[in-house]
């Protein structure tokens, strides 16, 4: 499978079946990670993980705490994008090509 990832005009594609978006929360400063896999009918979220809670970001009452992330199974329908914003108010989107 191939991903796609759009920034601004540019446009990547990796060929890869898995991959992990990881990022630092703005307000609180905890790290937020998700692993998605690529599929053909589009991209699905296998785990999250969350440092910390706060600011808005509680974790759901199904992760289960293993000493340092919080860990949880979003429960999600199979994606054909996923849009990521940023503060600075910049936008990259990602998708299976």
């Amino acid at each position: 499978m191939n991903l796609c990832v759009v920034i601004g005009a540019a446009k990547v594609v990796y060929a890869t079946s898995f991959f992990t978006l990881a990022w630092t929360h703005s307000v609180e400063k905890t790290r937020w990670e998700e692993d998605w896999r690529v599929g053909p009918d589009g991209l699905e979220i296998l785990e999250a993980r969350i440092e910390g809670s706060g600011a808005g970001m509680e974790p759901p009452p199904d992760a289960v705490f293993d000493g340092h992330l919080w860990r949880y199974h979003p429960k999600l329908p199979i994606q054909t994008e996923v849009t990521l914003a940023m503060t600075c108010r910049r936008r990259r989107q990602v998708r299976r090509s």
